[in-house]
């Protein structure tokens, strides 16, 4: 399962070698005598296993290759030892339904995995090949001059380091994909920041591009200013789009007046979260996530930083134009409410559904959702735990983890719904939650559509009980 002694945590992140050579000696005897003995010339050869990297939404491999932080990815972990990095790119068709054109990293779960499994497979094989390291462990070649495809590297499964969605691409593939159970090809995945139990922000988003949810809800969160912009206050919709990250805008996000199926999937409550966490994590796979817990990231619309959990609230006001921050009153204030802590998301992804199990192999990192792979102290824990031979494996995460959100926010997002033909359906906000509330101590007050004021009982476990104004509770 765990790589030999000679690549374990004893010799330190500081072992920077890509293989290991091994000088066998065989000794025949019996009780009495030796009758023979020697050394196999050509020996043994140990390498690392090949190391794959999946991007998450809204960005590509280039990713893997951003020097913002000072070293990218891709440089940290070649200077650590391992000959080259695997990316895989999930930004273009989706392999089953082509005709539907890109998908930008925003695509069908149950479809998009099969580029993980490409990319694993392709990673094995091309290490099977040997052209990374030289065919005679006794002998190094020139400088320059390539290994030989005679090497004959033993390999079977590889490691993945997996950001944001492309941690739920990755676990669907080992955790529910047909094709898994006869390959099992992966040695253990580490997640950054991913939406194990789903983010808030993708049931926001999805209800802000649905142009023909027949309720209308979509179109009165689309089109409704957003929080805290005093001189210029964008509409959600155009908030949306404004947002960029080192991979593009979410201008893209949306087709034919629905979502992309990303938006579905990794909400919370979503279809198919239920589905993937019902047995979470295979067993015989070692898991580990590092936990983002800067709740701000880059947005050129202030040119600055942005709170998403605050600003994607859709705001009744009665004017729209020069506003004071703050001025209205929010359809919806337990987004911003229930995650507004210090250090409660990563700006997209709440610390609650990112973290596994085990504490000790879930640590909090100050970085935000858009900056984690970049980040110097998250890249030394990746290549840390990529020779830790102490890797939780997934029966002892699943003993330990919460599969399910706060109970706080269970009913306030709408589930997805699985149609014939697999798609995902429906998600975003529950419209027979809270649309308008007042919050006994806080002065937080809201009104719904119709002007009927709604009030709020907080009890201690943060549940939510709702009445409209004057019913008894």
């Amino acid at each position: 399962m765990y790589p030999p002694v000679e690549f374990d945590g004893a010799r330190g992140t500081a072992d920077a070698a890509a293989y290991r050579r091994i000088e066998v000696a065989v000794q025949l005897s019996t009780p009495q005598t030796t009758l023979a003995s020697g050394g196999k010339p050509e020996g043994l050869m140990l390498t690392r296993p090949p190391l794959v990297a999946v991007h998450g939404i809204n960005s590509g491999p280039q990713v893997w290759m951003d020097k913002s932080g000072g070293k990218s990815f891709y440089a940290a972990v070649t200077a650590a030892g391992y000959p080259t990095l695997f990316m895989v790119d999930h930004t273009g068709e989706d392999p089953k339904n082509p005709s539907l054109g890109r998908t930008y990293g925003e695509g069908e779960i149950t479809d998009m995995y099969q580029l993980v499994e490409q990319k694993i497979g392709q990673a094995a094989s091309t290490y099977r090949a040997g052209i990374y390291f030289p065919v005679d462990p006794y002998f190094t070649p020139p400088t320059g001059q390539p290994g030989s495809a005679g090497a004959l590297i033993a390999d079977q499964k590889v490691d993945v380091v997996a950001h944001s969605y492309g941690g739920l691409l990755t676990r669907w593939y080992i955790e529910q994909s047909p094709e898994y159970a006869s390959r099992r090809d992966v040695r253990q995945l580490i997640e950054l920041d991913t939406p194990n139990l789903g983010s808030p922000l993708a049931n926001m988003v999805a209800e802000a591009l649905t142009t023909n949810d027949p309720l209308g809800l979509g179109d009165l969160v689309g089109n409704s200013p957003a929080y805290g912009f005093a001189i210029h206050t964008p509409r959600i919709r155009s908030l949306l789009s404004s947002l960029n990250s080192p991979g593009g805008g979410l201008t893209n996000a949306m087709s034919s007046g629905q979502p992309y199926p990303f938006y579905l999937d990794a909400g919370v409550d979503s279809a198919r979260l239920t589905e993937l966490n019902a047995d979470p994590f295979r067993d015989d796979v070692g898991y580990a996530s590092t936990v983002g817990i800067h709740n701000t990231i880059p947005a050129k619309i202030q040119a600055s930083y942005l709170d998403p959990f605050k600003a994607f609230q859709p705001m009744d006001y009665p004017t729209v134009g020069r506003l004071q921050a703050g001025s209205g009153s929010s359809y919806f204030p337990w987004i911003y409410q229930f995650d507004s802590a210090a250090g409660a998301t990563d700006g997209i992804v709440p610390v609650w559904s990112q973290t596994l199990g085990i504490s000790a192999y879930s640590p909090t990192v100050d970085v935000n959702h858009i900056q984690v792979v970049q980040n110097p102290a998250v890249q030394q824990q990746v290549i840390a735990w990529l020779v830790d031979p102490n890797i939780p494996l997934g029966s002892v995460q699943r003993a330990a983890w919460n599969n399910q959100p706060p109970a706080s926010e269970a009913n306030a997002y709408q589930p997805t719904q699985i149609t014939s033909s697999g798609a995902s359906i429906g998600g975003g906000l529950n419209p027979q939650a809270v649309v308008g509330v007042s919050v006994p101590g806080t002065g937080f007050k809201g009104r719904n559509k119709g002007g009927a004021e709604i009030k709020v009982t907080q009890t201690v476990n943060r549940n939510l009980r709702t009445r409209k104004e004057g019913q008894a509770e």
